[in-house]
This record gives C-alpha cells, sequence and structure tokens, in this order.
C-alpha cells in the first residue's frame, strides 16, 4: 500500500501515513464508500457500464478501432500507425509498446487516464444516452393506462434509443416485450409488427 501511495503521490509517502492499522482504516474507508455512496445505485450504473460496453463494442464491429476510439471521450482520436491521442492537451507523447491499455467506463460525464509502470487506462465516460439523469416521472394516469413498466419505457423513448439501451435503464430483460412497444399486434410467424 505505501509503495503504491508513493507512485500516487510521486513523493515520499507523509510520516503521519506510516502509523499502524493504517491499512484497516483504508479499508474501513473503502467499505463505507461502497455502501453509503455506490452500492444504493449500482444496479442502475452497472446495467449502463454493460449496455456502453455492448454500444461500443458494435461500434469497433462496424467501423474498426479508429470509429470506437474517436467516439470515446472529447479530445481522443485515433491518429494511425499505432498511435492513439487522449486528450486535446500538447502533453508528449507516451510509448505504451508491450504494456496493457485499459479502457474503463465510467458514469460520471468526465473521464481521465491513469498511468502507472505496468497498467495504463483510459477512464471514459459512459455515452450520453445511456448515463443521462432520470427522465421526468411516468404520470399515475399514464402508468394506469398502460401499466407501469410499459408507461416508463414510453418515457424512457424522449430520445430515441435501441433495446440495449432500455434494458440497461430499466432493469427489464428483452423478453419483458420492448421489441411490442408501439407495435400491439405482431405476426408470431414473421415476428413483424402489424
Amino acid at each position: 500500500m505505501h509503495a503504491d501511495l508513493q507512485v500516487a503521490l510521486g513523493d515520499p509517502v507523509p510520516e503521519r501515513l506510516h502509523r499502524p492499522g493504517l491499512a484497516g482504516h483504508f479499508a474501513d474507508l473503502l467499505e463505507w464508500i461502497w455502501t453509503t455512496a455506490v452500492r444504493p445505485d449500482w444496479d442502475r450504473r452497472r446495467r449502463i457500464i454493460e449496455a456502453d460496453i455492448v454500444a461500443r463494442t458494435g461500434q469497433l464491429g462496424r467501423g474498426g478501432w479508429a470509429t470506437m476510439l474517436d467516439a470515446m471521450r472529447p479530445g481522443m482520436r485515433w491518429l494511425g500507425e499505432g498511435r492513439l491521442q487522449v486528450n486535446p492537451y500538447d502533453y508528449p507523447p507516451r510509448e505504451l509498446s508491450g504494456k496493457r491499455l485499459l479502457f474503463v467506463p465510467v458514469t460520471p460525464g468526465m473521464g481521465w487516464v491513469s498511468w502507472a509502470a505496468d497498467r495504463n487506462a483510459v477512464i471514459y465516460p459512459c455515452s450520453g444516452v445511456l448515463a443521462e439523469q432520470d427522465p421526468a416521472p411516468v404520470s399515475d394516469a399514464l402508468g394506469a393506462l398502460l401499466g407501469p413498466a410499459r408507461a416508463r419505457v414510453l418515457v424512457l423513448l424522449n430520445t430515441p434509443k435501441n433495446t440495449t439501451q432500455l434494458v440497461a435503464l430499466t432493469g427489464q430483460g428483452l423478453a419483458s416485450g420492448f421489441h411490442e412497444v408501439g407495435c400491439p399486434k405482431r405476426d408470431r410467424k414473421r415476428e413483424k409488427c402489424s
């Protein structure tokens, strides 16, 4: 832990951090952060992150690394010939040949980079359509008319979203009827709206 702190600080670890039991205090602090700040909203955040990974994988399949990386975060772009610009600043290049570079999605609307001797990461914000704040609440009248789950989906469709995004935002599975929204009668043989 002290070695990691020294790398993070860029200086020797202050004496006050050498006291006994410090690791236990840090572990307690991390547990408190998890239970009070992260866990209450974790299921929704996890779904958003998983949907973002699926969407980025689709971008990679359709347009290759350049398309996916260019859309990942502001100022980031593929330069070609194995070079990646991670922000708009004019910092000297960093050589990462033979090292791991992780791409880590986060739900806050900002990103950053992390450089270490053996681990490097681009931390990027999940796409805006998934990470947006909760839309207006479902009115009681709309919920009574359509049912609460369908009414919630309708409210979420204030901007276009695909089924993966709807799953991420609602926590409902694909089998719950997203394909039927706006499609009251289906031809079960052809799986088409009529």
